[in-house]
């Protein structure tokens, strides 16, 4: 792999033109998902939706919500195989109240509404219960796009860019079965996660629920998965930290290896696009057969001085014992070359839109 960029290893795949065209953005939580998600949305040809399988009445909610899906598919392939191309139709003509507006007009916004400023309104969850007795499906968790907003016909035509976490199963389900769904794979340094998630989750929520969780969730990769059993060793004895790292190293390595000599498969380190923004953003257009613009690159540039800036040794995120465990779980992987031993990571996560 160039460890310089964007690793995009090919192989061959015959496509079914009867497919939905779709970009999957997959990592774990607190990787870059909404970065690179936003770099996507600069580009007037995009629809960007931000985990709607997370959102009541979606239908990609019900293919997404038992644990196991996420880890591995088994008895469940022919449900995601009926349910898949509409879920992913619905959620192509529909926002939610997950998603941020988009920064740029889109080709199927109407100019008018857009520059007037209606689009902002909606995003306004009090608003868009008002103007839900004109329009009732506003005062649902995802609606349809409103004619005066979008063009329907324009609208199906676009690209869709999905944004979904650590659900390992299903990206290799979408790898496997539906080889016009690009799936951009972004992996974080684990020390970075590990900052992250420390700070945004650990430190406001109950530590033995965590540890209570995360033990259940590698439990249930220990049934499903028996060579990941013997990897994980003793669960019971492990810390909510230490769980939540391998839980990191499952998903990452599993979504991986599904992807590996597949065309519609990019690997992106988040470190690589904030050292070089424009670049992997160039090379994530191209692999989609996205117009790079003038537009797009000056937005970019403008964000990429504050992401670079905003960067430290992963070493000193963390604490003595922090460190000592990320290093235990990269030994014990296949992926420790990715990163140097130093590496820069970012300190925070990119949140803003």
């Amino acid at each position: 792999m160039n460890r310089s960029n964007m690793a995009i290893i090919q192989r061959s795949h015959s496509a079914n033109s009867d497919y939905w065209d779709c970009v999957l953005i997959h990592g774990n939580g607190k990787s870059g998902t909404k970065r690179l998600l936003r770099i996507f949305d600069f580009s007037p040809m995009t629809h960007c939706r931000n985990e709607p399988y997370g959102l009541a009445g979606s239908p990609l909610q019900e293919l997404f919500t038992p644990l196991r899906r996420w880890i591995a598919l088994r008895d469940d392939e022919r449900l995601i195989e009926e349910k898949w191309d509409n879920a992913v139709q619905w959620c192509g003509l529909r926002m939610g109240g997950r998603d941020r507006w988009p920064p740029v007009a889109k080709n199927h916004h109407h100019g008018l509404a857009w520059y007037a400023g209606l689009f902002r309104l909606l995003a306004s969850r009090k608003v868009r219960s008002i103007a839900g007795f004109i329009m009732p499906s506003l005062r649902r968790p995802e609606w349809l796009m409103p004619s005066w907003m979008s063009n329907q016909a324009t609208l199906s035509k676009a690209i869709l860019v999905l944004k979904i976490n650590a659900s390992p199963g299903i990206a290799a389900w979408v790898l496997n079965h539906r080889p016009r769904h690009k799936v951009f794979h972004i992996v974080r340094h684990p020390g970075a996660v590990m900052h992250s998630w420390s700070v945004r989750l650990l430190a406001r929520m109950d530590y033995d629920r965590v540890r209570r969780d995360n033990l259940e969730r590698l439990r249930v990769i220990s049934q499903l998965r028996p060579s990941w059993a013997k990897r994980f060793g003793d669960v019971e004895s492990m810390s909510a930290e230490e769980a939540e790292m391998w839980f990191w190293l499952f998903c990452t390595e599993t979504t991986h290896q599904a992807g590996l000599g597949l065309d519609q498969y990019s690997l992106v380190l988040d470190e690589h696009v904030v050292q070089d923004t424009v670049a992997v953003a160039q090379r994530l257009f191209q692999a989609c057969q996205l117009p790079w613009s003038r537009s797009v690159e000056t937005r970019l540039l403008k964000r990429a001085p504050a992401w670079q800036a905003c960067t430290a040794c992963w070493r000193d995120l963390l604490k003595l014992d922090q460190v000592s465990l990320i290093e235990r779980i990269l030994d014990r992987s296949s992926i420790k070359g990715w990163w140097s031993e130093n590496q820069l990571v970012s300190r925070i996560d990119y949140s803003s839109f």
